[in-house]
């Protein structure tokens, strides 16, 4: 799992399954998108969020029901990290003292377009990557109301019965680099009949006494995947990160112990699904045992397009490949809101200036370029020119950074900016 930080990165996959043939549900493919705040304020307790169409004439509601323990919701939505198509909040929670436990109580609900509830005849969570920050933290998940679950062997996650039909699966301090879909330890799936809302409890647990506060980058996949298959990849990925800075996306990985590798293929797609490559990268710079590997993408055809996806396709020597996780870009703003970074290159402070097409309340934030979250500020914009300073960035190690805007939880732009 990709560490942000002690930035805790969790990814469950939420499947939806909608038809019944020979007695077993068949899965669709669904993608949470483009939330919008239909009530409440946003990233507090009370607020929904509308996640429109995640299947043919279904929605999705997702309410933050209650903040526990000091936990606090960071973003709801972050495009441009883990998958496209999935749920991806961030939850920021205490990481002190020891035993304290820190989580957000969610209720997700479906309904037609015309707003009737809507059930499915059966509905499975896997819950992935419910791992550690290798220092403090445990990450746990909570399930409320399921008929059975489902747990790898051998696994790293200890269960407890939480009474009323709760089941807790708790990870230890363990890591796993990145959103790490092969990561068979630290799974669990849940199952549910009949349901047109579930409960969920997604927090962590601190389990060390070193380390402040913690956030973790929640992704929540919308489709079936499997709970056996153990391998070892030839390859394992320390980071993969993809940033577009105007119309050019440059695209960043480091691995660390590769075995029999050979080369990458960095592969594009506009619609998540349909891949196709679009260059090779056979030599990363070395460091010890880690290397890092880099390219740009600034074909002419992205103009005009709003997301683009990203994978590395890993051939090895023997012509065995594998992928690594999706990378979703988003190469315009949404929302109405367009930023610009100043100076760029920078020293101590930072000027974000933006444009709105209405008032509202947002945060801006900066991350290092493999994702660790270095500075945030929150803010009140109003409709027309803004701009927001920030400062006391001299700290900074020289290098590249990402600033973002974020509104009502969710990233309607960023940029590429360098400390001088």
């Amino acid at each position: 799992m990709k560490t942000i930080s002690t930035f805790f990165i969790s990814c469950m996959i939420l499947i939806l399954l909608t038809e019944n043939i020979k007695g077993q549900c068949i899965s669709p493919d669904l993608k949470f998108a483009n939330p919008v705040l239909v009530s409440g304020t946003a990233l507090m307790e009370g607020a929904i969020y509308k996640f429109p169409n995640i299947a043919a004439g279904i929605d999705c509601y997702i309410k933050l029901v209650k903040l526990n323990g000091g936990a606090t919701l960071i973003s709801m939505e972050t495009p441009g990290q883990g998958y496209g198509d999935a749920w991806q909040p961030i939850i920021n929670g205490p990481g002190t003292p020891i035993g304290n436990k820190s989580w957000i109580d969610w209720d997700v609900s479906f309904k037609t377009t015309a707003g009737d509830n809507y059930a499915f005849p059966c509905l499975d969570i896997s819950a992935i990557d419910v791992d550690g920050d290798n220092s403090t933290i445990g990450e746990f998940v909570e399930s409320d109301g399921h008929v059975s679950y489902t747990i790898p062997s051998p696994t790293l996650l200890t269960l407890t019965d939480m009474g009323n039909g709760r089941l807790e699966a708790q990870a230890p301090i363990t890591n796993r680099i990145s959103i790490d879909t092969m990561a068979m330890d630290v799974r669990i799936g849940y199952l549910y009949n009949g349901k047109d809302n579930i409960q969920l409890k997604l927090g962590s647990k601190v389990l060390g006494t070193s380390g402040g506060a913690t956030q973790r980058l929640n992704c929540i996949y919308f489709k079936r995947m499997a709970l056996t298959n153990y391998f070892v990849l030839p390859v394992k990925y320390i980071s993969f990160s993809a940033t577009a800075i105007q119309k050019k996306v440059d695209l960043n990985w480091v691995t660390d112990n590769e075995i029999n590798n050979d080369y990458f293929e960095v592969e594009r797609s506009f619609d998540g699904g349909n891949f196709s490559s679009i260059g090779m990268v056979e030599n990363g710079l070395g460091n010890g045992s880690s290397k890092s590997y880099k390219m740009s993408d600034d074909d002419k055809v992205l103009s005009g397009k709003e997301i683009v996806y990203y994978r590395l396709k890993q051939v090895d020597i023997n012509g065995k490949f594998s992928y690594s996780n999706v990378m979703l870009v988003r190469l315009q703003a949404n929302k109405g809101i367009t930023m610009q970074a100043s100076p760029n290159p920078f020293k101590d402070n930072l000027a974000i200036h933006f444009t709105s097409v209405e008032n509202g309340t947002g945060i801006i934030k900066m991350q290092s370029i493999t994702g660790q979250a270095v500075a945030t500020k929150n803010m009140i914009f109003s409709k027309g020119d803004n701009t927001v300073q920030v400062g006391n960035l001299g700290g900074l190690s020289k290098g590249v950074y990402v600033a973002q805007v974020v509104v009502n939880g969710v990233i309607v732009d960023n940029q590429k900016i360098i400390k001088n």
